[in-house]
């Protein structure tokens, strides 16, 4: 409902305030389908968030979904395993995976992990399997067929869902 819909948001943003994360991070949420919280850094701030608000939101309709859009880097980025801190508090994890090949992945990111970043976002999605009910790989569509097609080669490998997102 709207109501819930406004109060929700209110909520984000107080929390998000509260524990000093609005400047490092992106939330969205539609309602009634679905709370998406997209993560850019640091991963260990926001799942503090994370843990408040995905029981706050359970706790007024344990039917809403929550997913989370990630680059997939959080191990990296926190030289631990995250995935399994994401146990019982998220429905889906979103993880994007820009490009079949580690080679264009990284000229597409230039993260500052390098070119191992790619088997990393791998590795981290195979970990999320064991924690976290949906596990999605996302590329965008003007990539090309052949590379949208090699990168479901890489998603079937792994037993992971590709989507095929427009590009925005």
């Amino acid at each position: 409902t709207t109501a819930t819909s406004t109060a929700l948001n209110i909520c984000c943003k107080i929390l998000l305030s509260a524990i000093g994360i609005a400047k490092t991070s992106i939330l969205s949420i539609r309602l009634p389908l679905s709370i998406s919280i997209c993560l850019l850094f640091p991963t260990l701030t926001l799942l503090i968030f994370i843990k408040i608000l995905s029981k706050y939101i359970k706790s007024i309709n344990p039917k809403i979904p929550i997913r989370i859009n990630t680059n997939g880097l959080g191990d990296l980025i926190n030289k631990k395993k995250v995935a399994p801190l994401l146990k019982g508090l998220i429905d889906t994890v979103s993880i994007s995976l820009n490009a079949p090949t580690a080679e264009e992945f990284y000229e597409i990111t230039k993260n500052k992990f390098g070119i191992e970043s790619y088997d990393a976002i791998k590795n981290f999605a195979v970990s999320c399997k064991d924690y976290i009910p949906n596990v999605v790989f996302t590329v965008v569509d003007c990539i090309g067929e052949e590379d949208i097609k090699a990168s479901q080669k890489i998603c079937d490998k792994l037993g992971i869902a590709l989507r095929v997102r427009p590009f925005e």
